[in-house]
């Protein structure tokens, strides 16, 4: 098990006649370490007919936690030129999206992972998380 010692917040805006989403991610931490972070669009709701048919499951099966986009790669972009925190910074990273047609945006949330490595930056590991729906955001969640 990791120790948490950074956290997530997120504000996204989506302009539905464009169908852009723009995500702003925000990373702090209590340790200098080095951070990427790490965002998918994931949907919830699908049926599972036609193109989304379940093996072995009735046409009333519903698909939960889609993964539709990797925004990120799924090693993570970089944060702060690569460089560690300063404790209690923040570190903010923008992108922006095209949402295809055909993907309901009301099911939508986008997921935001700060992502640290141990080994030099040969392997990440996913510190924390926090989601939001489109259009949403989501504050820094502290534990009481």
């Amino acid at each position: 098990r990791y120790e948490t010692f950074s956290g997530v917040a997120l504000n996204t805006t989506f302009d539905a006649a464009s169908s852009k989403l723009d995500v702003e991610v925000a990373v702090t931490s209590n340790t200098p370490a080095v951070f990427r972070y790490m965002l998918l669009l994931v949907e919830d709701n699908i049926p599972a007919t036609g193109e989304y048919a379940q093996n072995g499951q009735s046409d009333s099966y519903i698909h939960y936690n889609v993964v539709r986009d990797v925004v990120t790669s799924v090693a993570g972009e970089k944060l702060n030129d690569n460089l560690p925190f300063t404790v209690g910074v923040e570190v903010k990273a923008t992108k922006s999206v095209s949402i295809p047609a055909g993907w309901n945006v009301e099911n939508m949330r986008v997921i935001a992972a700060a992502m640290t490595s141990a080994d030099g930056g040969y392997n990440w590991t996913v510190n924390n998380v926090n989601e939001c729906r489109l259009g949403g955001s989501a504050p820094y969640i502290y534990e009481e």
